[in-house]
């Protein structure tokens, strides 16, 4: 019986969701497909080709994911063969996202295979899609485990897999914007949830930068643990304010400006340092965590013009009003056009 999916604003609904299984290791590919079961493979051209060659036993269907929007997910669930019992996501958060989707629909085992770490698609239960104005979350899913093979994962550009550290270290800035929405009286500040990633989740990252930038099994290891903890502590206060701020905004309005996919951390990056440098005035600091965990933050690495970033900051404002986000610091406060041509100089060098 097919599942109907239910439309969320966020992707939290279980106070008691523990995650999936990580496991840990190399050669997983083999453990991930030594199965008896009839499996299907949700994933791109380059991740397949990384692990295709050790699969042990082959899917009935590879199908390569070009967006997160609604109708390709229902079109790539249609194509998915009558009696697959299982579906793995293999790739970056799209493929996560895709997989999520057909398990829900089609009530089928999940497991996740991340060959990069764009985000935290890859622990989180509900699929993210990019629909107009805002990323919105739909239903729920119950990956069984997570294989992160470091071995593959360190076969993919480095700064593909450093990306996913900004989706960690955007709670930074977004705890910035937690304690000012709450100054204002337009969010209820939870003490515990803020403490916990203020005074251990986010030390965590930072003790680790090193490691991440490195990429050693040590900072692979962090990432993914971190993504859990984060995941978690959404799920059980209901709000993911303490990892998902006006960074985020920055980087959504950029999807939306430019109508392009871009990796969800080099947007974030580019979202954490000017949300960080140019309204929370901590620019030697956030600059200098950016670096340590090798998160590049230039126009050229965000895979933007100037133009396409004058605009993406100069209709910012108007976009978190329109799209109804949380409140931050970037509802009340607006660049002008002399601020905004001060940040593409300074992210152009």
């Amino acid at each position: 019986m097919e599942k109907k999916l239910i439309h969320l604003d966020h992707l939290f609904a279980d106070p008691n969701w523990e995650g999936p299984e990580i496991i840990y290791g190399t050669h997983l590919i083999k453990e991930a497909t030594n199965t008896t079961e009839r499996y299907a493979v949700m994933t791109m051209e380059i991740p397949w080709g990384l692990v295709k060659d050790d699969v042990v036993k082959q899917p009935e269907a590879v199908l390569y994911v070009p967006n997160t929007h609604l109708s390709t997910f229902e079109a790539l669930e249609a194509q998915v063969p009558e009696g697959v019992e299982m579906v793995i996501g293999i790739g970056g958060g799209s493929s996560h996202d895709a997989a999520k989707f057909v398990a829900i629909k089609r009530q089928i085992r999940l497991l996740q295979f991340p060959t990069i770490f764009g985000g935290d698609s890859v622990v989180c239960s509900a699929v993210g899609l990019r629909e107009e104005r805002r990323v919105k979350y739909i239903g729920h899913s119950r990956a069984e485990k997570v294989y992160v093979d470091f071995d593959v994962i360190r076969k993919a550009p480095p700064q593909l897999v450093r990306y996913g550290a900004s989706d960690i270290l955007s709670s930074y800035t977004a705890l910035m914007d937690w304690e000012y929405a709450a100054s204002k009286g337009k969010a209820q500040m939870l003490d515990d949830a803020y403490n916990y990633a203020k005074n251990t989740l986010l030390p965590r990252l930072i003790n680790n930068a090193a490691e991440i930038n490195q990429l050693t099994n040590q900072g692979i290891k962090t990432m993914v643990d971190l993504f859990m903890e984060y995941a978690k502590l959404a799920n059980r206060n209901n709000t993911d304010r303490a990892q998902e701020g006006s960074e985020h905004f920055v980087a959504y309005n950029a999807e939306y400006v430019t109508r392009r996919t871009f990796v969800h951390g080099s947007l974030l990056s580019m979202g954490i340092y000017i949300v960080g440098s140019y309204f929370y005035d901590k620019h030697d600091e956030i600059d200098r965590l950016l670096n340590e965990m090798g998160q590049q933050h230039t126009l050229k690495s965000f895979c933007l013009s100037a133009d396409e970033t004058r605009e993406t900051l100069r209709t910012l404002q108007k976009f978190v009003h329109d799209g109804n986000y949380y409140h931050s610091i970037v509802h009340d406060v607006a660049l002008s056009d002399a601020e905004i041509e001060a940040i593409i100089r300074d992210i152009s060098k």
